[in-house]
């Protein structure tokens, strides 16, 4: 299993970011059983070449609890309206909203932290990152946001340089943290089953 593990990791950063890997020889069945761990985690379009990657364009999150909630509103109101308003800032902010409800509810989700990544290596340079600081501590995410972060460094070999809106050290999630969180995840998934 850790082999098909290493090539999932593998695929997914030449897919998504570009990088030069080289992939470990497998058998026909250990890259079926790739195939069916991507589409699963609902990132195939970056493991197959020729599976076409829908937009990612996650709706308008709210914040779980009614005080953060208006403090999210009024911060959108008044980054649409300022002079310097960023657009780029709001949706990186909108990006890290999505990941942090997904994984509150539903456990790690694979590919909202891959387009996190995405974005910060194609857009990162037009975000306010002061700004989108504030925002974090004002909403309470820096916690979800570092943990973010960490996974993108520890999977997608991307440096705490590329992160600049996180101040603390970041530091890599333990194996039992992401095994509760891919759990979480499992069971959601079989709930939602069961519910249909």
């Amino acid at each position: 299993m850790d082999i098909i593990r290493r090539n999932f990791y593998r695929k997914l950063c030449m897919g998504a970011f570009s990088e030069k890997l080289e992939l470990e020889p497998m058998s026909a069945y250990k890259w079926k059983k790739l195939n069916a761990m991507a589409e699963e985690k609902e990132v195939l379009c970056y493991v197959d070449e020729t599976v076409m990657p829908h937009k990612f364009q996650p709706e308008l999150q709210d914040m779980p609890n009614f005080i953060l909630n208006h403090r999210l509103e009024k911060i959108r109101y008044r980054e649409q309206h300022a002079i310097d308003a960023s657009g780029d800032t709001l949706a990186l902010l909108n990006i890290i909203l999505f990941n942090t409800n997904q994984i509150l509810t539903r456990g790690l989700h694979l590919r909202g932290i891959i387009e996190l990544g995405i974005f910060l290596r194609k857009r990162g340079h037009k975000v306010d990152y002061v700004k989108l600081e504030t925002w974090l501590q004002k909403l309470y995410l820096q916690p979800m946001v570092r943990m973010q972060c960490s996974y993108l460094i520890e999977h997608f070999h991307f440096t705490p340089d590329e992160l600049p809106f996180v101040n603390k050290e970041i530091t890599v999630p333990s194996k039992l943290t992401l095994g509760a969180l891919h759990f979480l995840h499992i069971c959601s998934r079989r709930l939602s089953e069961i519910e249909e």
